[in-house]
């Protein structure tokens, strides 16, 4: 039994994987008509009164149908794979008029779906349209309400058998104008589901490693100041920053640098940047300190020649201490850019009386 269950599972879990569009639009139209009979239930009350009863009966025809039709176009994917930045897309990369209005056709013709739904619900109910054609609405037993009642859902299957031919239609003429057999398509939308899902769960894996790699870099520092808790605790960015901004504007499809995703993200980088500037003073000074043995082989090789000790020790203290000013100076190029300490050279006592 648990090996028939499982293979029906599969079979069943294949099956709405190959027909997901038309799977996702099914359950739509199922909470639509549920919606509706709820709705209709606990919410409607036709008034009396004229025009009320007309303005009241096309509020419960059309209002939900334009907001099914709204957030039809909201939850769809596709939507904000054509908006979402397309202001500062890469014109190489911009899909054009006439791409876009393939797409706009196709998000709009998936919108449509509930709205139908609930249209057809709805007139097949003759409630609504009752409530906005009748000049006594709440006279139901009248003739003339029960005559609306019957064109109310005359109305609603016209309005199917148009909607399912309309489809048809254009399923049929996207068919046949497809350059690809029945074979090839169910091929391409395999290996678009995989990537779709392969590609999330690599970010998801490239996400965590950073994110674990900010969270660590702030712990494992040795001291942490008030001021790392404030970097971090500040409200979440409400816009990305850039880790680097551009010396001039950005101009529309251009590359951007490297963004910040939180406070956190932002410290971390700025931590790396701070001491990174710290290793590179450091080996500088290095080098600088370097040069002292140089400068004393470099007197040692001097041949000796006949001029006074005081003249000797000057020249020598002197080529000594433009080493270590060196060294400072460098130091304080970079002082207003870092953190580091700033080194004191106590030249008085490193330098030699002479030879």
């Amino acid at each position: 039994m648990p090996s028939i269950s499982s293979a029906a599972f599969k079979k069943l879990g294949s099956a709405v994987q190959n027909h997901q569009a038309s799977c996702v639009n099914g359950v739509v139209v199922v909470i639509t008509l549920s919606s509706e009979e709820i709705f209709k239930k606990v919410a409607f009350q036709c008034p009396c009164s004229q025009p009320k009863s007309h303005l009241y009966g096309g509020c419960f025809l059309w209002a939900p149908a334009l907001v099914l039709f709204i957030l039809g176009i909201l939850i769809n994917t596709v939507t904000w794979r054509l908006f979402h930045g397309c202001i500062h897309r890469a014109h190489e990369t911009s899909h054009g008029f006439k791409r876009g209005s393939y797409y706009c056709i196709r998000i709009i013709a998936q919108a449509v779906v509930a709205p139908s739904a609930w249209l057809f619900v709805s007139l097949l109910d003759g409630s609504y349209y009752v409530c906005m054609v009748s000049q006594d609405p709440c006279n139901t037993e009248s003739q003339t309400n029960k005559e609306l009642l019957a064109e109310s859902q005359i109305i609603g299957w016209f309005f199917l058998v148009f909607a399912i031919s309309s489809s048809l239609i254009m399923l049929l003429i996207t068919r046949c104008t497809s350059k690809f057999t029945f074979v090839q398509s169910r091929y391409i939308e395999m290996y678009q589901q995989q990537e779709k899902t392969k590609f999330d769960e690599y970010m998801k894996e490239r996400v965590t490693n950073l994110a674990t790699s900010n969270i660590k870099s702030f712990f494992d520092k040795d001291i942490r100041m008030k001021i790392d808790w404030d970097a971090i605790s500040v409200a979440p960015l409400c816009h990305v920053d850039y880790v680097k901004k551009p010396k001039t504007p950005l101009k529309l499809g251009c590359n951007f640098p490297e963004p910040y995703f939180t406070p956190l993200h932002k410290w971390a980088n700025e931590e790396r940047r701070r001491q990174a500037k710290e290793n590179k003073l450091d080996s500088k000074l290095e080098e600088k300190a370097l040069l002292i043995p140089e400068t004393n082989a470099l007197c040692e090789a001097v041949p000796s020649i006949d001029v006074p000790d005081s003249v000797v020790s000057e020249s020598y203290n002197s080529a000594k201490k433009s080493i270590y000013l060196d060294a400072e100076d460098d130091i304080l190029d970079h002082r207003h850019n870092t953190d580091v300490p700033l080194v004191k050279f106590n030249t008085k006592e490193k330098l030699w009386s002479g030879r």
